[in-house]
């Protein structure tokens, strides 16, 4: 423990070490300012713990209750660079791949890593503080299929929204930033493998309806992290008429009317808020061509329209 009250530990293979057992490998200055940053934003930092894992993906994915390899590093055309999870017993690991702190292992600019790796970080001490004040991260138990999906989507948007409204505006300004156009291009993309190739191997509803769910929402969190950064407008292009156009607007509206994740904001305005956007995805996944709606008898997921996969 240091004088921040994050717990800093090294994670490979399942087994925790502590960074003085590897002397000189690791660069303690930028953890010492990622412990600082994170001591600073936790409400509760004798409960956060900064984890460099050697295997990020794995350490990931053994911590989500009975999980079967469901994370991955792609989100839409980026790379996720660290994971912000409630482990239990209010406690709440950070984690990053270690590599990211190595100072020996190649790869470009060290200084360039660094930069990331506070942005990132700053990122994530968001996520802590929200997580901590308890807004949002809400699982929604006992809502139909459908509905409780349309809410956990629209809660994780606005968390990535508020965490990213909150990043001090040096630690990104020489970012290039999202090109929503693109980030369409590359949704269509991804869709298209799925119902024309993937789903046609399988037919499995389910996966069919989490894995479109998950392209789609890695798409709406970036277009929030966007809107977060003051992107620019979109570009009007035939296809972000055809994906986006109807919603931006209210999507806009929901999210910039949230405040960043420094400021504590009533759970009412919150819950308000994630309805709203709830109910425009259910509409905008009808705009993508997907049906996926509760009933009496059940919920269904459907291809209502191919239009876009021809």
């Amino acid at each position: 423990m240091n004088e921040s009250g994050v717990r800093v530990v090294v994670e490979a293979d399942g087994v925790e070490a502590r960074i003085s057992d590897i002397p000189g490998v690791l660069d303690e200055h930028l953890i010492d300012w990622c412990v600082t940053t994170l001591g600073a934003a936790a409400i509760d930092p004798s409960t956060v713990r900064l984890v460099l894992a050697d295997d990020f993906v794995a350490s990931v994915n053994q911590r989500i209750p009975g999980a079967e390899q469901v994370f991955d590093l792609q989100r839409n055309d980026g790379m996720v660079g660290a994971k912000t999870m409630d482990v239990g017993d209010n406690r709440i690991d950070v984690l990053f791949p270690a590599g990211l702190f190595n100072r020996a292992l190649p790869g470009g600019d060290l200084g360039r890593r660094a930069q990331l790796v506070m942005r990132t970080l700053a990122h994530e001490g968001n996520h802590v503080a929200m997580m901590q004040a308890g807004e949002g991260e809400r699982d929604y138990p006992g809502e139909p299929w459908a509905r409780r999906n349309y809410l956990l989507m629209a809660d994780q948007t606005i968390g990535e929204y508020r965490a990213e409204a909150a990043v001090p505006r040096h630690l990104r300004d020489d970012e290039p930033g999202w090109v929503p156009a693109e980030v369409m291009l590359t949704l269509q993309a991804a869709l298209t493998q799925i119902t024309t190739i993937d789903y046609q191997q399988h037919l499995d509803v389910r996966l069919l309806c989490n894995t479109v769910l998950g392209e789609v929402l890695s798409a709406w969190k970036v277009l929030g992290v966007h809107l977060a950064q003051g992107g620019d407008a979109p570009a009007q292009n035939s296809l972000w008429e055809a994906m986006a156009a109807p919603h931006w607007e209210t999507f806009t509206r929901i999210l910039t009317d949230c405040p960043d994740a420094s400021v504590r904001v009533p759970a009412a305005f919150l819950l308000d808020a994630t309805e709203t956007l709830a109910g425009e995805f259910r509409q905008w996944l009808g705009t993508l061509g997907f049906a996926f709606r509760d009933s009496q008898d059940g919920s269904e997921f459907r291809i209502s329209d191919w239009s876009l996969f021809a």
